[in-house]
């Protein structure tokens, strides 16, 4: 992992912020625009799906050579799609699930209730168009938005990068991160103000009539969100402060001190280890030297 080989943390931030938008816009956004450009101006037509070009190279060229990289590129998208739906999507569900509920789902129960609930969504109605699979995240956005809005805030305005980590896994009656029976009051409010304004114009998209300016909205709708959020949560943490913030910790105090005491543990363990080796290659000389004399 980048944290574990950057030889400070500063460096591992600046080298995570530069690589990651670079690579998900020539990845996610320049090949898929070039790539649909060569096919119009080649075969004069416009494919967004990957599996809709598979299936033009086979119409254009039907011969060997094509059907088996067809199947190499299909064969490798599946495989990646696979992981992608593994890594993000069904792990994390099954992880939080079998956290809240362990009488009843550990990890392979709760991957195989994802994978029946995902039904519920239609995903071959949002991959049917262009547009409709473009709605589907520009409406997913708004519901993002503010949750990324509200751990940033959190994190870098309200705490100043103070987490108490053992009590984050606690969630014990009267826990430090417990807050209203488990839920932030603050984030609450800042999520459904951020959420609810372009969520009228999202709506519009499925073709009920709504304001022109609502459908503006949605149009800009991660953004609209994210910023709202955001600042409705400042704002009711400088009116209704929460109280597990020590205010008088300086900013990064507590990640500072958890680093120092995790140094201080891997050079004692540094010693340690460095100890027993030495003792170790006392004790090979001496049985080295036992066996020569006999």
């Amino acid at each position: 992992p980048i944290s574990c080989s950057a030889r400070a943390s500063a460096s591992a931030h600046t080298f995570i912020i530069v690589l990651i938008p670079t690579c998900l816009t020539v990845q996610g956004g320049m090949i898929g625009i070039f790539g649909t450009s060569c096919l119009q101006q080649a075969w004069g037509v416009t494919l967004w799906n990957q599996w809709d070009v598979y299936d033009a190279i086979l119409d254009h060229s039907w011969t060997g050579p094509a059907r088996f990289g067809v199947f190499l590129l299909a064969f490798c998208s599946a495989l990646f799609n696979f992981g992608a739906i593994l890594g993000a999507n069904l792990l994390p569900f099954a992880s939080d699930v079998t956290a809240l509920f362990p009488a009843y789902f550990n990890l392979t129960r709760g991957m195989w209730f994802c994978c029946l609930i995902s039904l519920a969504l239609l995903p071959w109605k949002l991959l049917a168009s262009a547009q409709g699979f473009l709605a589907f995240l520009n409406g997913y956005g708004i519901f993002m938005g503010p949750t990324a809005a509200i751990m940033i805030v959190d994190y870098w305005i309200v705490r100043r990068g103070n987490i108490h980590i053992a009590d984050a896994y606690s969630s014990a009656s009267g826990a430090r991160y417990m807050y209203f029976h488990g839920f932030n009051p603050n984030a609450l409010i800042a999520y459904t103000c951020g959420m609810m304004i372009p969520f009228v114009g999202f709506i519009g998209t499925f073709g009920v009539p709504v304001p022109l300016a609502a459908m503006r909205c949605d149009e800009l709708g991660w953004y609209i969100s994210t910023v709202v959020a955001a600042s409705v949560y400042v704002a009711l943490d400088r009116a209704f402060p929460v109280k597990n913030v020590d205010r008088s910790l300086n900013r990064d105090q507590l990640a500072r001190e958890f680093a120092a005491e995790r140094g201080g543990i891997s050079a004692d363990r540094r010693q340690t280890i460095g100890e027993v080796e030495d003792e170790s290659d006392e004790k090979t000389v001496a049985d080295v030297m036992v066996h020569n004399i006999s």
